[in-house]
């Protein structure tokens, strides 16, 4: 449900509803600070009637708070609560009675939604609205139901009471009395205004105004017959996108408190259940129940925000209401559709901006995209995508595991290994690639090794069934072919790396940590994160995780832009092994399955700092449901232990430094078996370094040696290095494509090509040789690779001049990084072409986001960088810079069983953007310190 609201709140403009738990939408428009509204159902009595187990809600549709105004109000059973959730009870209803002060409506012989019912607002006040429900009784048909639904009621002790007196398990009915009243408040709310109604066998009453501006939680009493019910468990239902439950318990005077922040749609529950002795076993159920709906107050959204779960909710129900849906359809992504750059610039905080998001849809074996106007809550664009195979969803992995196990072959070839019982082997779903093969062409594949995961727990890779893929045709549902070359030997080991696994620990150690005893120097408002000079928007995204734009650095009076965006775009994985199961692994890690989607929730004290600021996400799943992935990034600071400048002066023992400490913006995805920490760190020297650093477990194979001094070591480890015995990790390349959107003091840059260029002396001179720098801008895009130093790169804007008379510049300063050895001709190097150059120049345009096109999975290659460079001009352009750090992972005994964190960056280095040391301003000493115990000006010898 909309729910618009012009002055309620200081700066609130939109906020988002949802009428009721998993039902239809409605709009509600309020146009004036002074309404508020209450709606509070309560059982009342009305004789001995069966009624479904079914909530009902009344939900308002479109509500203005002038006196004689239309009101219109829809009561609706929320099918969903119950019906999908416990499948065992009915769905149907029968009978309705509405009764209002300005008359009565009976509706009988409905099913779903009853039409809405009008009437005038005579006056401010309160109006009441009350219905009753008659239905079949409910029956079930086992012991195990009807325990599930009082647990699921939050009323074990009821079902231990049931269990205890003896009775039989099965023929159970429950007879319901229901009935229920909703008040409509028109008009001021106070304290005082709650339901009167007498002599009810149970009332839940609302005491305070969920409607009052800053209100944090919903006091409410449980009453039966007037008197407070003590220890009740009431059960919260809350709906901001997706149902949770939670329980919470009445004090010692019947009251609880419901904590309301964040806003949605709410339903509380209190249930007593009364067994009748007589003849058959029937219970009789007494129920309270509230339901009201809070405004989801989303603030004024930056631009570039990522998408909230109501968001990700309005895209998949405006897809849901177009016409393409169906009951194939699955959601492999929704996100933020790319911002229009100019808009983005021009934005001012505060300003409403147009969001838009961004879906990639599969309807059976068919792929589409589709953008949704948010706003507006309508389909832009429905296009479809002919040959692509999107990500690999979650859900599918599942459903490959099962197909193979349950296919003969594959049963066959493990009963041949020894395994009549596959219940502890673990397939894994791998991404198959692309060779032009005639029997997988416009399939959906998934290739499948299994591992025999008995008593595993750190490491489930550790025992690979070596020789034994399924190919499996994830649209036909089958496996398509089981490769088998052979019984290879399993390890015997379980490889584990936790404390327990390891089989001698060192002394625990005195604490070594990274704290901040006054707390943090920087600052989150929204997504936008400031330290020190620095400034920058913090986004996410389900295919490339973190997302930083917007990067600007103080100078002075001014605040400069430095990079517009910045992220990683794809990540290469090509192992180097030739037998048939291993041949195919050369993944694409962002294409294939997505960074953002796969990233773990990080560990405080362990993989951030303890107190470090962390980030969620909003995520969906492949049945648009979307969920919150908590703890996806954390933002810290860190104390280097190392000056950020210092000196020293010899002839007179004066001395200056000052302390470095970086900001540390981190994401941990997990794609399988290897861990990535992707860091941006910003430091107070003007730089920005971005940092990779790979861990995680090795991909191995089994083998039949046990060490290199047996016969056939050396063919078997012509691809790896033998970690342990009977396993070999095999030696495979990392390539990380990083796209970033330099923006040096606006978009208008040119890329300068720095040559050192080696320059012979004249005859006479005492130095017979030098280096001297030549700068050549680039005319073209192009793709570079590194040169052992020999060559710098900078973005430079010609158009701008420091007060020197510089070109301000940033520098792309890195070492060393590997590009790939695979021939162009090989599938694999086609698909990630990218990674035969350390660094690609491209023009920007709009949807040129990614270093091997939107859709890898199983392409034949040809998109992406390679299409993007096309002869454009990068002099005074808006440009792209793609960086690719690469190195090739040559395995070895220390990587086993768990790989040390290997670590590859590249700097951002400001180059004549600064008229000094940026570092300068900072400070020696930190808040509270007092003086040094060293001499602040002299060190003496």
């Amino acid at each position: 449900m909309e729910l618009q609201i012009q002055n309620n709140r200081p700066g609130l403009k939109l906020t988002l509803l949802p009428s009721k738990m998993m039902i239809d939408q409605t709009q509600f428009i309020m146009r004036s600070a002074k309404l508020k509204f209450l709606i509070v159902a309560a059982v009342l009595a009305c004789g001995v009637a069966s009624a479904t187990a079914h909530e009902f809600w009344l939900a308002p549709a479109r509500y203005t708070v002038e006196s004689g105004s239309r009101i219109d109000a829809s009561l609706r059973v929320g099918l969903m609560m119950r019906g999908t959730e416990l499948p065992y009870l009915s769905n149907s209803f029968h009978s309705f009675t509405v009764t209002t002060r300005d008359g009565m409506r009976d509706v009988k012989g409905m099913e779903g939604d009853i039409p809405a019912l009008s009437y005038a607002a005579s006056k401010p006040g309160l109006h009441v609205i009350t219905y009753h429900s008659t239905a079949n009784e409910v029956t079930y048909n086992d012991w195990g139901k009807f325990q599930k639904y009082l647990a699921y009621e939050g009323l074990d002790e009821i079902a231990k009471a049931h269990r205890t007196r003896g009775l039989p398990d099965s023929g159970f009915k429950e007879a319901y009395s229901r009935c229920a009243k909703a008040l409509v408040q028109v008009g001021p709310v106070d304290k005082q205004d709650k339901d009167t109604v007498q002599g009810l066998p149970l009332e839940l009453v609302a005491e305070n105004n969920p409607y009052t501006p800053g209100l944090e939680t919903l006091e409410v009493t449980l009453l039966r017959s007037g008197k407070p019910v003590v220890g009740r468990q009431i059960a919260v239902f809350h709906y901001d996108g997706v149902v949770s439950r939670s329980l919470v318990t009445t004090n010692a005077r019947g009251q609880a408190a419901i904590p309301i922040t964040g806003g949605g749609a709410f339903l509380l529950n209190a249930t007593d259940l009364q067994p009748i002795e007589d003849g058959e076993v029937v219970w009789e159920s007494y129920w309270a129940s509230l339901s009201f709906g809070l405004p989801i107050v989303l603030p004024a959204m930056h631009p570039l925000d990522p998408l909230a779960k109501i968001e990700i909710m309005r895209a998949v129900r405006v897809i849901g209401k177009s016409g393409y849906a169906n009951k194939k359809t699955r959601t492999t992504l929704v996100t933020l559709a790319e911002p229009d750059k100019a808009e983005v610039l021009a934005w001012k905080p505060g300003e409403p901006t147009k969001r838009r998001a961004l879906a990639v849809i599969r309807n059976g074996p068919e792929a589409f995209e589709a953008t949704i106007d948010l706003e507006a809550g309508t389909l832009e664009q429905w296009k479809q995508l002919p040959g692509v195979q999107p990500a690999i969803q979650s859900a599918e992995w599942n459903k490959a595991q099962q197909l193979t196990k349950a296919d003969p072959r594959w049963i066959a070839a493990m009963r041949a290994r020894g395994y009549d019982d596959v219940t502890e082997i673990f397939c894994e779903s791998l991404s198959a690639g692309y060779f032009d093969l005639a029997e997988e062409r416009g399939r959906r594949l998934l290739k499948m090794p299994c591992y025999d995961i008995k008593g595993t727990k750190t490491n489930i890779y550790g025992r690979p069934i070596e020789g034994l893929i399924s190919v499996v045709d994830l649209d036909k549902g089958e496996v398509v072919r089981v490769i088998d070359t052979g019984l290879v030997p399993v390890s015997a080991q379980t490889h584990g790396f936790d404390e327990a696994s390891v089989p001698s620990l060192r002394a625990p150690m005195r604490p070594v940590r990274n704290v901040a005893p006054m707390g943090w120097n920087f600052t989150i408002d929204g997504r936008v994160v400031t330290w020190q000079a620095w400034s920058f928007h913090l986004g996410f995204d389900s295919r490339f995780g973190p997302v930083l734009s917007l990067v600007t650095h103080e100078d002075g009076p001014e605040r400069r832009m430095i990079l517009y965006q910045g992220h990683l775009s794809e990540v290469f994985v090509p192992y180097m092994d030739p037998d048939e199961g291993w041949s195919h692994r050369s993944y694409m890690d962002v294409g294939e399955y997505g960074l953002g989607i796969l990233s773990s929730p990080l560990a405080p004290g362990l993989d951030c700092p303890d107190g470090a600021a962390f980030l969620h996400a909003d995520l969906v799943n492949p049945l648009g449901a979307p969920y919150t992935r908590k703890r996806v990034m954390c933002v810290f600071e860190r104390d280097t232990a190392a000056p950020l400048w210092r000196h020293w002066e010899a002839l007179n023992g004066a001395y200056e430094g000052r302390p470095a400490t970086e900001l540390v913006v981190r994401s941990i995805p997990t794609i399988g078996n290897y861990d990535y920490i992707v860091d941006w760190v910003f430091t107070q020297k003007g730089e920005i370094r971005i940092k990779l650093g790979a861990t995680g477990i090795d991909a191995v194979k089994s083998v039949a040696i046990e060490n290199m001094t047996d016969s056939g070591a050396k063919d078997a480890t012509s691809s790896g290095v033998l970690v342990a015995p009977n396993l070999v990790a095999v030696h495979h390349d990392h390539y990380f494509s990083i796209r970033l959107d330099i923006d040096v003091d606006g978009p208008i840059n040119t890329f300068v090509r720095q040559r050192l260029t080696p320059v012979s002396l004249p005859e006479g001179h005492p130095r017979r040789s030098l280096w001297q720098l030549d700068p050549v801008p680039m005319p073209d895009e192009s793709a570079l690779t590194a040169r052992d130093g020999t060559e710098l790169w900078r973005i430079e804007n010609s158009e701008v001049e420091t007060a020197l008379g510089h070109r301000p510049s940033y520098q792309i300063a890195a070492g060393n990084s590997a590009t790939s050895l695979l021939s162009p001709e090989d599938w694999p190097q086609r698909r990630a072409a990218f990674s035969a150059n350390t660094l690609w120049i491209t023009t920007r345009q709009p949807g040129e986001l990614f270093a091997s096109g939107p859709y890898p999975n199983q392409s034949p290659g040809g998109a992406g960088l390679t299409s993007y460079v096309n002869g454009e001009s990068v002099v005074k352009s808006d440009i792209v810079v793609w960086y690719t750090m690469g190195f090739h992972h040559l395995t070895r005994p220390e990587d086993w069983p768990v790989l040390p964190t290997i670590w590859h960056e590249v700097r951002l280095r400001p180059y004549g953007f600064f008229t000094r040391n940026p570092g300068l301003g900072v400070r020696r000493e930190f808040i509270g310190e007092g003086q040094k115990a060293l001499d602040s000006t002299r060190i003496q010898n």
